[in-house]
């Protein structure tokens, strides 16, 4: 997508993480719907049209829909026809801390919006952010001020923030279409017996869902890819050691860029095995179509990168002749090794020949493996001297 873009964000849900109390939501979900600004007039007349279609003269919200999914199904069908695309964040809030600083209400919204308006400017770095206007104007004023300190110019120097009122900015309305019914996907307290229908629709518009804590449960809709203990352990420490990469500081890394096209990919493979299907390998073209939509432009070869880099910092991720994905049983690691064995021992037997042949030519001057930097590969093609060629 062009980095020229409007992100317009609206979320479901409130600020309290006193969950327990009447009328707190389980589940804090923002989404923000990205549109070029050169489509932005278009998608707007589109989306009005169907505003006036399904809601007449009031504005389209979701929870003017309520329950009604049917309705909802139909609303989110047509929606899925605009040129825009969606990236959402919910926040499973009966998992957070209580007694930490996002225990104030303010400091909830303000930290966690910040959090996906940061995650966006980066991947678009000239996007103008139109935010839904939350209380009253002082604390508008507040929030702005939160987020350029904490998004300062000399990091962010493109982007745009601004508010609006949902009543003024049909994309807003859009915004909150959306983000209300992912809640009828996760959260525990609207989920609807409908939601692998609904979920299937907003993938049509989605580049991703990310959640917060990383749960290594398959998203509705989805099924593990079998029941045994076996296989629930490796998912399990699969998507934990994802969800330490995603979660530790950035300190370790040599390459800013580098880390953070690690860390798309990574939440795109998280994405497709929590909420596409655990048991599918996306595909490079795929991934690389997808994390093009994000606004991350990477080649095959840079993809490769990234998931080797992911590797190198104990992240499994499993591969075939199909794609990527995170591992979640035990045929996951089977095609994983599998393919690693199609490669690196014909590679090894092929050095092993060629070492050999040269040092019989040269009467041993010649050693193609010399050298303190081929030190672990020499003892790999030595192993083979035992084994046989």
């Amino acid at each position: 997508m062009n980095t020229d873009i409007h992100a317009f964000i609206d979320e479901y849900g409130d600020p309290n993480l006193a969950t327990e109390k009447a009328g707190a939501s389980a589940t804090y979900i923002i989404t923000a719907v990205l549109v070029a600004n050169d489509a932005l007039e278009e998608q707007r007349i589109r989306a009005d049209s169907i505003r006036e279609k399904r809601f007449g003269s009031g504005e389209m919200k979701s929870s003017s829909v309520g329950r009604s999914d049917g309705r909802r199904l139909a609303v989110l069908a047509e929606l899925a026809q605009l040129d825009v695309c969606s990236y959402t964040m919910a926040i499973h809030k009966q998992t957070l801390h209580k007694d930490s600083g996002l225990k104030y209400k303010r400091s909830f919204y303000k930290y966690l919006n910040r959090w996906v308006y940061e995650r966006i400017v980066r991947l678009h770095p000239g996007a103008t952010l139109v935010v839904d206007e939350h209380g009253s104007p002082a604390f508008m004023k507040e929030v702005q001020s939160y987020i350029e300190s904490r998004m300062p110019s000399e990091l962010f120097p493109d982007y745009r923030l601004r508010f609006a009122k949902s009543s003024d900015e049909i994309m807003l309305q859009v915004a909150d279409m959306v983000s209300g019914s992912w809640a009828r996907v996760l959260d525990p307290d609207k989920k609807s017996k409908n939601g692998g229908q609904i979920l299937q629709t907003l993938q049509k518009i989605s580049v991703g869902v990310e959640s917060w804590p990383i749960s290594s449960q398959p998203g509705p809709g989805n099924r593990a890819s079998t029941h045994s203990v076996r296989d629930e352990m490796i998912r399990a420490h699969c998507i934990e050691q994802a969800r330490h990469f995603l979660e530790r500081p950035n300190a370790d890394a040599d390459d800013d860029e580098e880390h953070h096209a690690q860390e798309q990919v990574l939440h795109y493979l998280l994405y497709s095995v929590r909420f596409v299907d655990p048991q599918e390998y996306v595909s490079s073209r795929r991934l690389i179509r997808a994390l093009s939509n994000r606004g991350l432009a990477l080649g095959e070869r840079k993809l490769r990168a990234a998931v080797s880099g992911l590797r190198d910092r104990g992240v499994i991720i499993g591969n075939s002749s199909k794609g990527y994905k995170i591992p979640v049983c035990g045929d996951d690691l089977r095609h994983f090794v599998s393919h690693t064995n199609s490669i690196v021992p014909p590679m090894l037997r092929r050095l092993y020949r060629a070492r050999l042949d040269l040092r019989a030519v040269s009467l041993g001057s010649i050693d193609i493996l010399d050298g303190s930097e081929f030190r672990d590969l020499r003892r790999l093609v030595e192993s083979l001297d035992e084994g046989g060629a």
